[in-house]
């Protein structure tokens, strides 16, 4: 009869061998080692020593605290509190990995920070971590000296367009970390949500907050101070659709005062606030003063062009729920061309059928290549025609039907030729300058004179008519006088085919001076980051002589030096978004329309003082 065998490593390492008959005492040593076991395993205390606890704190570079951060070691994450605080228990002791991040997870994205620690069994003393590109935005919101409490601050970033959020206490402060990311020229911009709607300050910030926007400096904290001011209190709600009505998250929403028509010059760009939708295609603008507007969506992404139909909306001093804006359909144009060999980049454009630049793609040729195509997908349907930028050629209209692929005409350039001038200062010397060329198209190409003598010799251009412009953005001295040129008017020349263009002359001048201040009616108090805006009475079609911009600093002071001598322009301002407001500044308090002040510059000897103008609110 065979018997069973069982060999049981002891501590000691010997083996026990028993039958049938000898299992009892094997059954004996295990109950023994069992029992010895379950004291250990009972023993007052023995849990807890084999853990640990430990307060992580968490700080920027330079010390200060980072709230609202997630931090993870082993399997346990915690977030971190107003003082940049967070608790652990349970633990293993031993050297453990950490890792802090702004997103809840063991797979996190965007910034983190990576170290290591080592604990002790039961209680540690706190630790303090300071992460490496890190900033952190705190500061206070009010409104005529009191907290504004329980609203939404959101620093945004402009270039990577992530953003992060905190929500203010009942003393209006609040504080927000933002980890860097490797985004160039990365600034930020700081939104507040009230029940007006959403309100962002960026970079010459808008008039209803005095806040301080600059670049983060990534290893300590800025105090970013807001205060609202009573302003324009209705407001516009409403939802963007793509073209096949799914919401469209992340669209750029605008509301335009008056008529919207995206071709117009400039100085006539209506645009009075900007957002974006939320996931739900969902938006809020507010500030918004009683009037007639057009909301209208842009497709915020870098696919394309997309563009929706405006809505037309009249906004009271309340809220005002908009029509649905909705995307139209897109399709793909495709545009050949012929150019002669070495080309190399040929820059090729989409006008839409009033003739402006929608969209435009630089195709490289090699030396002996003619032949080419520029593809420009995700365009809205609609009429088109392309263009290659500085020939002044233009293709056959093509209509473009949604879902569909349109090739337009081939574009065929003819022989192109010289042009050969001088720029010439005061007094008939040359000087260095910057040319800007545009062709029939009003499409722009550039050229550097890089010698003092001011002469110049351009090839490649195609048969046409073309405005050239030279810009020196330098002080120059003239005797006793010294200010920055201007140019009084475009320069118009006509290329034909195989005959060079010589003897170009471009003069440049001593600009004129003009100085001035804006201010609240009321407390005198100066407007802040705003752009003071000059703009010719009798335009010359230009927008690059038409229009000059200054700075307005801390002070509400503002001081023109590049404007044309005897030459009357309108002054207006402008946010720091680029948004127009020529009606919500100047004239009397209560008045639908502003009164623009006219500026005459006499000569480039004196500073013509425009006075205070006085900003209205209401």
């Amino acid at each position: 009869m065979n018997t069973s065998r069982l060999t049981l490593r002891t501590p000691s390492g010997l083996s026990a061998v028993s039958s049938r008959h000898g299992i009892s005492l094997v059954i004996a040593f295990v109950v023994a080692v069992a029992v010895a076991m379950s004291g250990l395993a009972t023993a007052p205390g023995a849990f807890a020593a084999s853990s640990a606890s430990v307060t992580i704190k968490v700080t920027t570079r330079s010390g200060t605290a980072a709230p609202g951060l997630y931090v993870a070691i082993g399997d346990k994450i915690k977030k971190t509190r107003l003082d940049g605080t967070a608790k652990f228990k349970g633990l293993k002791p031993g050297t453990r990995g950490v890792v802090i991040s702004e997103t809840k997870g063991y797979i996190t994205t965007g910034w983190k920070y990576d170290t290591k620690l080592r604990l002790s069994a039961g209680k540690n003393s706190a630790k303090t971590i300071r992460a490496a590109r890190l900033s952190v935005i705190r500061g206070k919101v009010t409104r005529n000296g009191k907290a504004v409490k329980n609203v939404p601050v959101t620093v945004t970033m402009t270039v990577s367009g992530r953003s992060r959020a905190a929500t203010t206490a009942k003393d209006g402060s609040y504080a927000i970390s933002m980890g860097k990311r490797a985004r160039k020229g990365d600034d930020a911009r700081i939104s507040v949500t009230t029940k007006h709607g959403t309100i962002t300050y960026a970079p010459g910030a808008l008039r209803q907050s005095e806040a301080k926007v600059q670049k983060l400096s990534w290893t300590r904290s800025h105090t970013v101070n807001i205060r609202l001011r009573e302003g324009p209190k209705g407001w516009v709600e409403g939802r963007v659709k793509q073209a096949d009505g799914k919401p469209a998250g992340g669209a750029t929403v605008s509301l335009y005062e008056g008529s919207w028509d995206p071709h117009a010059p400039y100085v006539d760009d209506r645009r009075v606030r900007t957002t974006t939708a939320d996931a739900n295609g969902k938006y809020t603008i507010g500030g918004v003063a009683p009037g007639s507007y057009q909301v209208v969506a842009a497709d915020s992404g870098a696919r394309g062009v997309g563009q929706s139909a405006p809505q037309r909306v009249a906004v009271k001093a309340k809220k005002v729920k908009a029509p649905a804006v909705t995307f139209r359909k897109t399709g793909t144009v495709r545009v050949p061309f012929i150019v002669a060999p070495n080309s190399g980049d040929v820059s090729v454009g989409l006008l839409d059928e009033r003739g402006r630049l929608v969209e435009a793609r630089s195709v490289y040729l090699h030396s002996e290549q003619t032949e080419g195509s520029a593809t420009f997908s995700y365009v809205p349907e609609g009429t088109y025609r392309a263009t290659i930028v500085g020939t002044g050629l233009v293709s056959n209209s093509v209509v473009l039907n949604g879902g569909e692929v349109v090739t337009s005409q081939t574009i065929t350039t003819p022989q192109t030729t010289a042009i050969s001038g001088k720029v010439v200062l005061p007094g008939g010397q040359g000087a260095s300058a910057t040319l800007t060329f545009l062709d029939s198209n009003k499409l722009p190409s550039t050229y550097y004179v890089g010698s003092s003598s001011g002469v110049f010799s351009v090839r490649g251009f195609y048969p046409g008519t073309y405005n050239v412009a030279a810009w020196k953005y330098s002080s120059v001295t003239f005797g006793s006088r010294k200010g920055k040129l201007v140019q009084r008017e475009p320069v118009s020349f006509t290329v034909t085919a195989g005959s060079p263009v010589t003897n170009l002359e471009i003069p440049l001048e001593l600009g004129g001076k003009a100085t001035g201040k804006i201010a609240y009616p009321d407390s005198k108090e100066p407007v802040k980051r705003l752009r003071a805006v000059a703009t010719r009475v009798t335009p010359t079609g230009d927008a690059a002589f038409d229009v000059v911009e200054v700075n307005v600093d801390k002070k509400g002071k503002y001081a023109f030096d590049r404007l044309v001598n005897g030459v009357e322009y309108l002054l207006s301002f402008v946010d720091g978004d680029g948004v127009y407001r020529t009606t919500w500044y100047g004239g009397k308090k209560g008045k639908k329309t502003a009164k623009k002040s006219k500026v005459i510059v006499a000569n480039a000897k004196t500073t013509t003082k425009l006075g205070v103008t006085t900003l209205r609110t209401k």
